[in-house]
């Protein structure tokens, strides 16, 4: 196997040896490094959002309109981070996205990242569209959690043949994920500019894992996201998140990609079990509220029925803290995790997410925060509010 382990690895782009490998001491320190060292192509499709990309930039900006107001003089000698999501206890509050075709920016793809994040005691999203089967993934997040069984969630994106997905949402039931985030802000993908002006080919012998070989067989590698997007069911609706709540009874459905408020009443009557905030990481649509502004109306919206999550713009363990505080019950990074893969494959992952977790920890320690429910919405402000009070 060594033959392809070397070809998978010259898709990456300039190869550096660890010894040759900088001090990374924080996010953006590996963003620097994946920008510097993917190759054009990996880098146009993984890192780079719709259009002008002002939602992507937005996504991260928006952390930067509200301040931490710290409590002072308190006993902070214990940090807790532990929480819980869907009823499940996690080390942290920090999850990883899910995002496609990991094997084009490490070798260890989806397997890395799953491993890293159990590692951490954390959870892991997985794409539809991974260059590693969800059963495999299933089988290395499990046996690299400290407990034996992993936490991870099964992202779909529905095709038109539904009996596609129907066989993706049993197969993930059957492989002990724990939800099925469905992705309803995507009916095709986003306008990547200089992913259309590069093209993408998903490097043979990789393909996409979790179709039947019947269907990828028959996908020129060239052709890669064409296939993505012109699966994608543009039909579906509403009515047929209650189709999928019914398929896998033994799973969560959380509803992903919600930026309005006014749609909470649909999603909690079609049966979903929480609500995830994203607008794609600025992928789909482009001025597209940022998730973080959107979040606060949602929040409100929702009124407490239902456990609401975020991601998009999350580079830093203070931006993991303002979240929670504006009502997040966790949080998912996307492509922090990809600049991890690029930098050291699995070992590059659990970096990133242990820096998110050494910031969290000292953020809540400055502002007198001993565990993760004492992040309350008065510990943050926006920033022109304080301003004018």
């Amino acid at each position: 196997m060594f033959w392809l382990r070397a070809a998978l690895v010259l898709v990456v782009g300039a190869q550096v040896t660890m010894s040759q490998k900088p001090p990374l001491v924080c996010v953006d320190d590996y963003r620097a490094y994946a920008e510097a060292n993917l190759t054009p192509m990996v880098q146009a499709y993984h890192l780079a959002a719709s259009d002008d990309e002002l939602t992507y930039q937005d996504n991260i900006d928006a952390f930067r309109r509200y301040l931490i107001l710290p409590h002072n003089l308190r006993n902070v000698t214990v940090t807790d981070m532990t929480s819980s999501i869907l009823g499940i206890p996690t080390s942290l509050p920090i999850f990883f996205s899910p995002s496609a075709m990991q094997k084009m920016v490490h070798y260890v793809g989806e397997i890395g990242s799953a491993q890293a994040a159990a590692a951490l005691g954390t959870g892991v999203g997985l794409s539809t569209y991974t260059t590693t089967s969800l059963e495999d993934v299933a089988a290395a997040n499990d046996a690299a959690s400290p407990t034996g069984k992993g936490l991870r969630f099964f992202q779909m994106y529905v095709s038109k043949n539904r009996s596609i997905s129907t066989d993706h949402a049993l197969r993930a039931q059957a492989a002990g994920y724990a939800a099925i985030a469905v992705t309803v802000d995507a009916p095709e993908g986003g306008r990547l500019r200089q992913n259309r002006r590069l093209g993408y080919t998903l490097t043979p012998p990789l393909r996409f894992a979790n179709f039947p070989q019947s269907v990828t067989d028959n996908i020129v590698p060239s052709q890669a996201l064409p296939f993505i997007g012109g699966n994608m069911d543009k039909s579906f609706t509403w009515q047929d998140i209650t189709w999928l709540k019914k398929l896998v009874p033994k799973m969560k459905i959380i509803v992903k990609g919600i930026t309005r408020a006014s749609e909470v009443e649909n999603a909690l009557k079609s049966g979903a079990d929480a609500i995830w905030v994203s607008n794609h990481g600025g992928r789909a649509i482009d001025t597209a509220p940022a998730t973080l502004d959107a979040l606060v109306k949602v929040v409100k919206a929702v009124k407490g029925r239902c456990e609401v999550y975020i991601d998009g713009g999350i580079r830093e363990g203070s931006d993991v803290f303002k979240a929670i505080a504006l009502g997040a019950k966790a949080v998912f990074v996307g492509r922090p995790v990809i600049y991890g893969l690029s930098y050291d494959g699995e070992n590059g992952a659990q970096q990133v997410l242990q820096i998110l977790s050494d910031e969290l920890k000292h953020t809540m320690l400055m502002a007198g925060i001993t565990n993760i429910a004492g992040i309350t919405p008065d510990m943050v402000i926006r920033k022109a509010d304080f301003i004018d009070s």
